[in-house]
């Protein structure tokens, strides 16, 4: 069972062409795809940086809760408040 060869004439240019276009389009994606890598990793970073301002003003309003729950035993117990 032998198959007959099929010849297939392109010529090397047009060939080398389309294999140049398409390595173009790959490239325009890649460079895309690295714009929005730089743009996910500038929004992570402002993200951070929101989230450590949020954990400071936390940890100040807990500060401020601890310092009023004392305030508010002390006065309970009849001891002298500061």
């Amino acid at each position: 069972m032998s198959q007959t060869p099929i010849n297939v004439t392109y010529s090397l240019e047009d060939v080398l062409k389309e294999i140049n276009q398409k390595l173009e389009k790959l490239n325009d994606k890649i460079d895309d795809l690295q714009k929005d890598m730089t743009d996910v990793k500038v929004g992570i970073a402002r993200l951070d940086e929101k989230v450590d301002g949020l954990n400071k003003r936390l940890e100040y309003q807990e500060f401020i809760n601890r310092g009023v729950l004392i305030l508010k035993f002390n006065s309970c117990n009849n001891l002298p408040t500061f």
